[in-house]
């Protein structure tokens, strides 16, 4: 179950649940879970959810294996079952997804000089262009941060990744605050790095409680944290499989509904 560690948003309207959605990070973000292994309902089209199309420049309707940025074309991610809940409950949403696989947060996803962290500006930028111009203004409501893997394979990234991740909270938070994108108390949440005992991560407990402590001490500033423990993962016991992606996109969803 997900630690709520700051009230939910306000469930006033479907205004509360409509709207822009950003997904970022790492390979666990990307989604390496097969679709053919996923509910039904998640392996197909998302009536009333659309997905950030970068290459085509358009926001196109969810499709499971076509445009949900999976890992490969029989793979997903968080996205499906976190947009299939929200429209369920009867919002639209759109989601802006970029994650790159074995990224970290040290040089990757360093604010405002990591590749990973210019490039998703670029990609916001394009998409907020793109459905302000359909739309008008909307701001984005939440982000889910899916990373930590990648700092995990050495004591001083580890160590370093309490301090870098409140850095790079408030520096995304900022960035998409002074372009209109975004309130700077957007809610994020921290998607807990998955139970992992491979050898090359042997300091995935030192960013996990990174993780919980970052949110903790953050919780005051519409910070959460989605708390992993017990979702499965695949074979490799990196990756989250079916079911664990499944549980990911639930959680994120439950904090707006």
């Amino acid at each position: 179950m997900a630690i709520f560690l700051t009230p939910k948003a306000p469930q006033d309207s479907d205004f509360r649940l409509s709207g822009l959605y950003l997904i970022i990070g790492q390979s666990n973000a990307v989604g390496e879970a097969l679709i053919s292994s996923a509910d039904v309902t998640l392996q197909g089209a998302i009536s009333g959810a659309r997905v950030w199309n970068n290459g085509a420049s358009a926001f196109q309707g969810l499709v499971a294996g076509t445009n949900n940025l999976g890992a490969t074309a029989s793979k997903f991610g968080p996205e499906m079952k976190f947009a299939y809940d929200m429209t369920q409950a009867g919002g639209e949403v759109d989601i802006i997804k970029y994650a790159v696989g074995a990224t970290n947060l040290k040089t990757n996803w360093a604010p405002r000089t990591g590749t990973q962290y210019i490039t998703a500006l670029q990609w916001i930028d394009a998409a907020m262009t793109a459905y302000r111009t359909a739309h008008g203004i909307h701001a984005i409501k939440g982000i889910l941060w899916i990373q930590g893997e990648g700092d995990s394979n050495s004591i001083a990234d580890s160590t370093a990744y309490k301090a870098r991740l409140s850095a790079f909270i408030d520096a995304i938070r900022s960035d998409l605050s002074t372009r209109g994108y975004c309130t700077n108390q957007v809610r994020f949440i921290i998607c807990r790095i998955g139970t992992t005992s491979l050898a090359d991560d042997p300091y995935a407990d030192t960013v996990r409680s990174a993780q919980a402590d970052v949110a903790a001490e953050k919780r005051t500033e519409n910070v959460g944290y989605l708390d992993t423990t017990g979702f499965t993962l695949d074979a490799g016991n990196v990756h989250f499989d079916a079911g664990g992606q499944t549980s990911i996109g639930a959680e994120f969803a439950d904090n707006f509904i």
